[in-house]
C-alpha cells in the first residue's frame, strides 16, 4: 500500500486533533505504520499534544507519571501514618508504615474494634468491661 506524499502526516494531525491523549503506538496501529514512525512525523509537525495527566488518589491533584503510587507528597504522608486516641487511656497516639496499615485494615472490616496504645492499655480496658458485665449480672461468666 503506498500513501501519497503528506497524507500519512494529514492522517495523524486527524487522530491527534481528533483525541489529544492518543499515544504514538495506538496510531501507529491504527495507521499500519510503526511507532516510530509516527513519532518521527509528530515531532516534524509543531502540533500540541496533550499527555494523560494523572491524579493524586486523595486530593486529585496532578502527580507526575513516574510516581509509583499515584498520590502527591502529602497525601502518601498522610496515608503513610495513622492518628488514633488510645480507648483506655485517651492519649493520642500516631503510628508509621506496617503498623499504620494494620490499624486502619482492621478499623474498615471491624467498626467495634478500638486502638490501644499498648497491651496494658488494652488489657485494663477489658478487664473493666468485664468486672462491668459481672457486677450487672454476676451469674453470667462473660467472654470479652
Amino acid at each position: 500500500m503506498t500513501r501519497k506524499q503528506g497524507t500519512t502526516k494529514r492522517a495523524i494531525r486527524r487522530l491527534i486533533e481528533f483525541d489529544p491523549t492518543v499515544t504514538n503506538a495506538l496510531i501507529g496501529k491504527t495507521l499500519g505504520i510503526s511507532r516510530a514512525l509516527v513519532s518521527y512525523h509528530t515531532q516534524s509537525m509543531i502540533i500540541h499534544r496533550e499527555t494523560a495527566q494523572k491524579q493524586c488518589l486523595g486530593c486529585h491533584k496532578r502527580v507526575r507519571r513516574a510516581n509509583k503510587n499515584q498520590m502527591c507528597r502529602a497525601c502518601w504522608l498522610t496515608s503513610y501514618s495513622y492518628e488514633f486516641v488510645c480507648a483506655q487511656c485517651g492519649q493520642v497516639r500516631a503510628v508509621q508504615g506496617r503498623e499504620a496499615s494494620y490499624r486502619r485494615a482492621n478499623l474498615e472490616r471491624d467498626e467495634s474494634k478500638r486502638d490501644f496504645c499498648n497491651r496494658s492499655c488494652a488489657n485494663k480496658h477489658t478487664a473493666r468491661k468485664y468486672w462491668e458485665q459481672r457486677r450487672l449480672d454476676p451469674r453470667i461468666a462473660v467472654k470479652v
